[in-house]
């Protein structure tokens, strides 16, 4: 039996969860692209949506050669590990509307990470030039809303400030380290 993860998410199935209509996990969708504007939204499932056949899968010999990987799905199968942590950041939120700044950085981090999945994002990276002009305006925005709401949340203890530098950092290491 094949264990490859040949079917995979560029929207997490734990992230859709939220958006379900119910515990099955049915969801409407709607076709964006279709060329029906006048099209009804379409009861469908977050197992069959958002997907596409070997998405994260690298490719090449040079590159699993170049990162001494022997796994062609390396990266389905062991980058996405905050999955396991999201519906838990995502839970807090939504009941408490507070969490902490560790479980904020790991949100942070997934956040970040399922635009990275997506395909027309990961198709930016053939162009460094525009993805490091989209990574810069992404981190200006961050600062000036942090900026605009630092004092709220410094009475809670966390520095904004610090979490959008760290976010900045680990965007440029991500996009110099490709």
């Amino acid at each position: 039996m094949n264990q490859n993860p040949v079917r995979q998410h560029y929207v997490p199935k734990v992230y859709l969860k939220h958006f379900a209509l119910d515990k099955s996990g049915n969801i409407y969708r709607l076709d964006i692209k279709s060329a029906h504007l006048n099209q009804s939204p379409k009861l469908s499932n977050v197992a069959k949506i958002c997907i596409e056949d070997d998405s994260f899968k690298i490719e090449t010999q040079e590159l699993l050669d170049r990162y001494k990987l022997d796994d062609p799905y390396f990266i389905e199968k062991k980058v996405f590990d905050y999955e396991n942590s999201l519906p838990r950041s995502i839970e807090k939120l939504t009941k408490k509307g507070i969490i902490n700044l560790r479980d904020a950085r790991k949100f942070i981090t997934a956040i970040l990470s399922i635009k990275r999945r997506n395909k027309a994002f990961r198709n930016v990276f053939h162009d460094p030039q525009i993805f490091n002009e989209i990574a810069k305006n992404n981190i200006n925005s961050l600062k000036v809303n942090a900026e605009l709401s630092q004092d709220e949340f410094t009475k809670k203890g966390i520095d904004i400030l610090e979490v959008a530098e760290r976010v900045e950092t680990w965007i440029k290491l991500s996009i110099y380290n490709q």
